[in-house]
């Protein structure tokens, strides 16, 4: 066996060097072959080496998770907490314009002040629009002083005063007048009155009988230099009783305070709009 391959191996060197010399070209392109085939073969395995290294890595190590996907998602959260907090503040202008807009189907009691000097307001009071007594107060002061100073101008709840235990002295003497007995139950209250407090609407002539109250009667005294209302009893028993009708009722009950200058604030705002 060994004697045929070292024969075969001369009959091979022979053959390249005849081949050399007759065909030097042939001889180039079979060693070129030769060359090619080696690198295929190399490239070949060179190919499995890496994918089964490729495989072995993958084994040992854990796939890593690309952050992308989470920075996304949270994105995603984000953006729509945004759009929902934005929804509720839409809702809540929407229910607040809702509010101010919806119209009040109650009574309401207009005063109307229309003088005033150093200690006493003069004003007249209409219930559903209909002229129903005169009003008295304090005076108009830019700081409070307490017992001599009228409230602010605007729009106020009107209720009972809720009782207290025992009741005020001011509640005992009504109950307990001759004129009022049979009906009187609690003051009526001018409600929720920044920086005041027990605002009643009651009976009384002049400034003296008032720390911040409304009093109302059916006249003015003009002789006197100190203005005065007259005729208080008259006019607050029928005030009173048609009040206190609706409130037991159920109906809301409300009163708009305008100062002097409402009719020239009108003015402006319809110029305006």
């Amino acid at each position: 066996m060994k004697r045929f391959f070292a024969l075969f191996l001369i009959a091979a060197i022979i053959l390249a060097i005849v081949i050399f010399f007759t065909n030097p070209q042939l001889l180039d392109k079979v060693w070129l072959w030769l060359i090619g085939f080696a690198g295929s073969i190399i490239g070949f395995f060179r190919n499995i080496f890496d994918q089964l290294k490729g495989a072995f890595e993958k084994e040992g190590k854990p796939e890593s998770v690309t952050p992308t996907t989470s920075i996304s998602a949270k994105s995603e959260i984000s953006e729509a907490e945004q759009k929902l907090d934005d929804l509720k503040k839409e809702i809540e202008k929407k229910e607040e314009l809702l509010k101010n807009n919806t119209p009040f189907l109650g009574t309401t009691i207009h005063l109307i002040r229309y003088t005033y000097d150093e200690n006493t307001t003069l004003g007249l009071l209409y219930v559903r629009g209909k002229f129903t007594a005169y009003t008295l107060e304090d005076t108009y002061r830019e700081k409070k002083i307490k017992g001599k100073t009228r409230i602010p101008s605007g729009t106020y709840k009107i209720g009972f005063r809720e009782d207290s235990s025992p009741p005020s002295p001011l509640t005992e003497k009504y109950r307990n007048r001759s004129e009022l007995k049979d009906f009187f139950t609690h003051h009526l209250e001018v409600k929720d009155v920044e920086n005041f407090n027990f605002i009643y609407i009651h009976i009384g002539n002049d400034h003296g009988d008032t720390d911040g109250c409304i009093l109302i009667a059916d006249g003015i005294y003009a002789l006197s230099l100190e203005k005065k209302i007259l005729s208080s009893v008259k006019a607050y028993t029928r005030f009173y009783k048609h009040i206190q009708a609706l409130l037991q009722g159920g109906e809301e009950v409300r009163i708009v305070i305008l100062d002097e200058d409402w009719l020239e604030k009108l003015e402006i705002n319809n110029l305006n709009s």
